[in-house]
This record gives structure tokens, C-alpha cells and sequence, in this order.
């Protein structure tokens, strides 16, 4: 999905996404995301999914050379201990920028809990869309019927930051794939489908309704 180009540039956005009620060892990586491009021309996101090597995990990643994992950076860990994301919960993943940095952070907002992942300087704002992307890499397409149907992503809201601590939801959205790239492409495979609930709503996964327009 991307929120399309706001009219004025924005200080960034979120996602509002409530995660599986089951959440299964899988044999690939499948995550959902939320980025967006700074003026500056630096890369930003927050990924909320699953990865062979680090399990469920929250994560974000930049192309903004003062960090230095790039966008292959580990899972968020607290105290030294890795966080665990716990099923059924709903997440917010967002990044935000404030004229001075550009912070990327996770909220359980069942829980309650705030977390910055990393604040990065970039004195800039965003001219352009945010996007949000459901991601996997796999070999079975089998495999995501283990995370979809009644076990889906749920995004709950998507919403710009229009100024310092202040959102509005994104007055329209869009699916788009597939993707040309170097090598291969990207694209939405037949049994991804969106279950359109309401603007800035949507059920997504294997299986999970029908394919719907965007709002």
C-alpha cells in the first residue's frame, strides 16, 4: 500500500497493525513495514514480522550512513534481551522526523509501551508517500496460508505526521506490484488479498477475503 504524495511534505508516518493470533515458525522471511524517504534522499523503516534466523521480531533498518547495519540491522532487543512481540497484540510502526532526527519506533498499544529503535540525524522532512508493505521471501506459497484466512495482519490505521505530534489518516490508499528490479521482481502473489474494511483498515494475507480497491 502507499498513502500516495501529501501535499505539503510531512515529518513522517505510521501504521497501526494488530498481529496474528497465532504466530507459527515459518521456513521464510514474512513481515509487514512502514517507510518512507526523507529529503535528504535517506531510506527509513520499521518491520514488524518473522525472519528464520530471529524469529518474531520488531526491527528498522536506514540508509542513512550513520547507522551502520544499513537495512539488515538485527532484531530490537531490550536490556540485552530480544523483543518479543506477543500474538493477537496491535503495534504502531512508525517513523517520525523533527527537523533534527529521524527516530523509528514501535508502540504495543495493547500494552501500552513506547519504543525507539534507533534516532538518527537528518534535519530534513518527507516530500513524498508513505508506504506500507507486506513482505515475504519464500519458495512455497503454501507456506503463508499459516499466517493467513482468520490468522492475518490486521492494519487498523495509517496515518501521516503532519507536524510535531500531530497525525491524520491518510486521505486515500493504493496497492500497487509488481515491481521491476535488476533481478527478478516483485509482485503480489494470486492468494495475497486485502479484505477492505474501512478507509485505513484492511484485513491482508492468504486467503483473507477478496481482492478489494483501494479507498
Amino acid at each position: 500500500m502507499t498513502s500516495g504524495d501529501p501535499p505539503n511534505p510531512i515529518y513522517g508516518g505510521y501504521i497501526r497493525v494488530k498481529l496474528p493470533h497465532n504466530l507459527p515458525t515459518l521456513s521464510c522471511l514474512y513481515g509487514i513495514f512502514v517507510s518512507v524517504s526523507s529529503a535528504a534522499g535517506y531510506f527509513y523503516q520499521t518491520f514488524l514480522g518473522y525472519r528464520t534466523d530471529g524469529g518474531w521480531h520488531l526491527s528498522a533498518g536506514s540508509t542513512n550512513p550513520a547507522l551502520a547495519c544499513d537495512l539488515a540491522c538485527p532484531p530490537f532487543q531490550e536490556n540485552g534481551v530480544q523483543y518479543a512481540p506477543i500474538a493477537g497484540h496491535q503495534f504502531e510502526l512508525g517513523v517520525k522526523l523533527d527537523g533534527s532526527f529521524a527516530i523509528a519506533y514501535f508502540i504495543d498499544n495493547t500494552a501500552g509501551d513506547y519504543h525507539e529503535i534507533f534516532r538518527l540525524p537528518d534535519s530534513t522532512l518527507v516530500p513524498g508517500s508513505v508506504g506500507a508493505i507486506l513482505e515475504a521471501y519464500l519458495i512455497d506459497e503454501g507456506e503463508l496460508a499459516r499466517v493467513g484466512g482468520d490468522n492475518s495482519f490486521e492494519v487498523t490505521n495509517c496515518a501521516w505526521f503532519t507536524g510535531p505530534g500531530l497525525s491524520t489518516g491518510w486521505p486515500r490508499g493504493q496497492v500497487y506490484g509488481p515491481t521491476s528490479h535488476t533481478s527478478g521482481f516483485e509482485g503480489v502473489p494470486h492468494n495475497v488479498r486485502i479484505a477492505y474494511v474501512a478507509p485505513q483498515h484492511f484485513f491482508i494475507g492468504h486467503k483473507v477475503g477478496l481482492a478489494q480497491p483501494a479507498w
